[in-house]
């Protein structure tokens, strides 16, 4: 229905035939310029909600966040599921907050019965800054069922991939003296060896995501594991 076919707020507001018991005539005349008000608030909001609704679509995301869960590592594009539409609630409870924020908790809880109906169309998730343990810790201290999750820590990421790289390329560094030794070829030896390299990387880092999604709020402890045993291979092996 368009604005210009609706009848005025003030007009509907007189219309209404719902008295309090005993009421003066002030306080119909100001319960009416109340009605009024909020009749026009409602419909403001109508229009504000068609606008958001023909919004053209916003940039790409072109970097991919990932996401420590309950079920191990997920990135952003993991959250949509089979959903076209995801929707992220970002809960204030950071790393050096005592108690998460009271207001998000309220919130939170009432949307616990409602959310399988909710994902019958969209994907929603609850992220935090804290440590997923916290989450999970205050999860189960009201009761709640739904996973929640937390923005993996990239720069620390970053830097254990960075460390890992130049441990491991230690390996390749005696292997390089060696073929240099022995005049091999630079470019094929450094393309097969970098192709190598990829391939297993590649196929490490699915079998570690499918890994993590299987064991889930285990993942972080077999993922120190296995890089406990990686730098350890490395040292008694260069030993």
């Amino acid at each position: 229905m368009s604005g210009s076919s609706l009848k005025p707020a003030a007009e509907l507001a007189r219309a209404n035939t719902a008295r309090a018991p005993n009421e003066s005539a002030e306080y119909r005349r100001a319960r009416e310029q109340l009605l009024a008000e909020e009749i026009e608030l409602r419909r403001h909001a109508e229009r504000v909600a068609e606008l958001r609704r023909a919004l053209p679509p916003g940039g790409a995301v072109t970097k991919n966040y990932e996401f420590v869960g309950e079920g191990g590592n997920a990135t952003l594009s993991d959250l949509f599921g089979n959903k076209q539409t995801l929707v992220i609630y970002s809960y204030m409870f950071g790393p050096q907050r005592e108690k998460p924020c009271p207001m998000c908790t309220s919130f939170m809880s009432t949307w616990e019965a409602k959310l399988p109906d909710i994902e019958q169309r969209i994907a929603i998730v609850f992220v935090a800054r804290s440590p997923i343990a916290r989450l999970i810790e205050a999860k189960q201290a009201r009761g709640w069922t739904r996973p929640r999750a937390r923005p993996l820590d990239v720069i620390s990421v970053v830097w254990l991939v960075v460390l890992l790289a130049f441990a491991l390329s230690l390996d390749n560094l005696v292997v390089g003296i060696g073929l240099g030794l022995l005049h091999a070829p630079l470019v094929v030896a450094a393309l097969f060896m970098g192709l190598c390299s990829l391939v297993l990387t590649v196929i490490g880092l699915e079998l570690g995501r499918q890994l993590g999604t299987r064991v889930g709020e285990r993942s972080e402890v077999f993922s120190g594991i296995v890089l406990i045993a990686a730098g350890l291979f490395v040292l008694f092996r260069g030993g």
